[in-house]
């Protein structure tokens, strides 16, 4: 069965909180030092302890707020699985497909660094020295190399980022000053050969002017002229390809490794492709002087096939669109290299686990007007992710993300086995998790249970969503939506997933989208009473509900009804528990995560409403936290983001702090006081 474990603790999700909100401030009075990355002759070492190097190459990890705290995220994982290194670029990387130019400049024209992209990078260096990880600090790209004026831009560039790093005591990291140095698509005469050695060296010079105990080199095009080493160079690195220099000749980093899927179809691989990658890491595994950070568009794109791009998470194991992935490449390096706790790697501990065990999770129900988590009274406050189940990927990006959920007060999530709209750029790409005849795929019932019992662990509630008007007609009958009902209830009874509620089917008696006649008046307290008798016949204890189309007047309750649940601005229900499981959009599909002044008084009107309903919870529902793709490419975004000032600042980042100073941080059984 898939398990997927974060790695996380309380406590690390404290340090990352707080970590977060402290560089997401412009300064902060004297900045600690991080551990210090060295190079020592043909070795690397980090806090003075010998460091054996396995990376990955996330070019585009300082994209937006988002992405660099998506990354963020993902580094418990990476280093449960002995990945110990990350190289991330301030000029971003090849953006993939549909456009390979989506990466963004960390540099204004004049060569100086752009607060946000500062702010982010503190972030992450930060947060991976937390972890005794380094970070590998990309400068100049053959993409962006041209929106610098001239050679004294690139030099002001080089410059700040190593001022910048000095000032911040950011020691844990190596310098790559310029990807690709003469690849054909440099415009500046700087950046390419001839007289390669002399301007390697004259950059290396002005960044060791600032930062002289930084190492820093220069990676050469695989395709070029340019040789892989220059005088007083002070990191080995090189590309693709490349064969591995021999002892006696520095460390050296292979900065990207030969990516063998494609933007395309990101996250896809042939037998050969996987065991090309695996050669790869067996030669980099047999050379003690040398370093390896795995590159796949899976990890860099922006969008890509995939349209979830780019994938800090490991997803699936890559044989298929529907296991999209490089958990390869993360399951070797854990079984051959070990798990990494700085300072070193350490085997992995033999499994305990016995295969058969179902633990049961705890029990939610509904009491009259009172919501109960394991027995104890509970007070909601959710999330609304319901694309969150469309690939390994994005739940475990789902999953990455409940700490800090958790902690700003978030204690129930949805998630829906027919995604639901998908937004921009195509309503239809959620995902949908039946077969036409109604069984519950597999990879879906693994999605889902992974994401159950890690609510269950923070003391979560999940609410699972159905069936979708988008997606009933991919059930071929009523037959096949009986079966796709009792799927779901048997899953959740064998299994043992009990802090769940079900919303069987959203938006009932939709006024256009729906096919079956089951999901639409007239007798619509007959039809929702039968959809519930079939999964009540199997799952009698837990709890049930149907939403009705707000503009139709479908009835809330009905014979049979658990949990009365509605969505939008329906008027909440009075004297019984009950769920608005889609608050009202009030950012917008192809801007999302951007709210003006007028849609966030909005807003926290809503939430101020059920601040003052103890009986009622609700969905924050944000296409920012939804949409596929989405304006960014990046959606869904299951990560705060930004405070959703503009474009580049998007982000629902107001809902969770206006949950941090109202209802305070969520520690099972109830929330701690602001």
């Amino acid at each position: 069965m898939f398990r997927f474990n974060p790695g996380a603790t309380i406590v690390a999700a404290l340090l990352t909180t707080f970590l977060c909100s402290a560089v997401h401030q412009e300064s902060v009075a004297e900045p600690s030092a991080t551990r210090r990355f060295e190079v020592r002759d043909d070795r690397a070492y980090l806090g003075g302890k010998l460091f054996v190097m396995w990376g990955l190459r996330s070019g585009n990890a300082l994209f937006s707020d988002n992405i660099t705290e998506r990354h963020v995220r993902a580094l418990d994982n990476m280093i449960a699985h002995g990945i110990n290194t990350i190289g991330v670029y301030l000029q971003g990387s090849n953006g993939g497909y549909p456009d390979p130019a989506a990466g963004r400049n960390g540099f204004r024209s004049d060569g100086s660094l752009r607060p946000e992209f500062g702010r982010r990078l503190e972030w992450l260096v930060r947060e991976a020295d937390a972890r005794g990880m380094v970070v590998q600090v990309g400068l100049l790209s053959p993409r962006k190399d041209q929106e610098l004026v001239d050679e004294a831009a690139i030099q002001r560039a080089i410059e700040a980022t190593a001022q910048f790093l000095v000032e911040r005591r950011l020691e844990n990291v190596f310098v790559d000053l310029c990807h690709e140095f003469s690849h054909t698509r440099i415009d500046h005469d700087l950046l390419r050969e001839p007289d390669g050695q002399e301007k390697k060296a004259r950059m290396t010079e002005w960044f060791r002017a600032i930062a002289p105990a930084i190492p820093v080199g220069v990676s050469p095009d695989e395709l070029s002229s340019t040789t892989d080493s220059y005088p007083d160079m002070g990191i080995r690195l090189i590309q693709k390809e490349m064969p591995i220099p021999a002892e006696g000749n520095g460390f050296v980093v292979n900065v990207e490794s030969q990516k063998q899927d494609s933007y395309e179809n990101d996250g896809v691989f042939s037998e050969g492709m996987v065991q090309h990658v695996l050669a790869d890491c067996a030669r980099y595994h047999a050379a003690p002087h040398a370093g390896f950070l795995f590159h796949a568009a899976h990890i860099q794109g922006i969008g890509n096939g995939s349209r979830t791009a780019p994938h800090p998470e490991m997803g699936g194991y890559g044989a298929t669109v529907g296991d999209r992935g490089i958990r390869f490449y993360f399951d070797w390096v854990r079984d051959n290299v070990g798990t990494w706790r700085w300072p070193k790697h350490e085997a992995v501990p033999a499994a305990t686990e016995t295969e058969g065990e179902f633990p049961v999770t705890r029990e939610f129900e509904v009491r009259g007007a009172q919501a109960y988590l394991g027995g104890d009274p509970v007070k909601l406050w959710g999330l609304r992710c319901n694309s969150a189940l469309m690939s390994a990927a994005v739940t475990q990006r789902l999953i990455a993300n409940l700490d800090n959920m958790a902690l700003h007060g978030i204690n129930l999530i949805s998630v829906s086995l027919q995604g639901t709209d998908g937004g921009f750029p195509d309503v239809n790409a959620g995902p949908n998790g039946f077969s036409p005849d109604g069984r519950l795929l597999n990879a879906f019932a693994q999605r889902l249970e992974s994401v159950v019992r890690a609510a269950d662990e923070r003391g979560m509630v999940v609410c699972i969503v159905g069936m979708m008007p988008r997606k009933d007609e991919l059930l071929r009958d009523e037959a096949a939506v009986k079966n796709a009902i009792e799927s779901i209830a048997r899953l959740l009874e064998t299994r043992g997933l009990r802090n769940t509620m079900v919303n069987l089917f959203q938006e009932f008696n939709h006024p256009a989208r729906i096919d079956h006649a089951i999901f639409r008046e007239p007798d619509g307290d007959a039809k929702k009473a039968k959809l519930t008798a079939w999964f009540k016949a199997i799952a009698p204890q837990i709890e049930v509900g149907i939403v009705s189309n707000h503009l139709t007047g479908s009835a809330i309750d009905y014979p049979g009804c658990d949990v009365r649940m509605f969505h939008a601005a329906v008027t909440i229900p009075e004297g019984v528990f009950s769920l608005n499981t889609q608050t009202p959009d009030e950012d917008m599909s192809g801007n999302e995560g951007v709210f003006n002044a007028f849609q966030l008084a909005n807003m926290e009107r809503t939430w101020k409403l059920y601040l003052e309903a103890p009986s009622s919870a609700m969905l924050f529902r944000s296409p920012f936290v939804e949409d596929v793709g989405g304006a960014q490419r990046t959606g869904p975004n299951l990560e705060m983001g930004g405070s959703g000032t503009g474009i580049l600042d998007r982000g629902v980042k107001a809902y969770y702090e206006w949950l941090a100073r109202n209802v305070g941080r969520w520690e099972y059984p109830r929330h701690q006081t602001p």
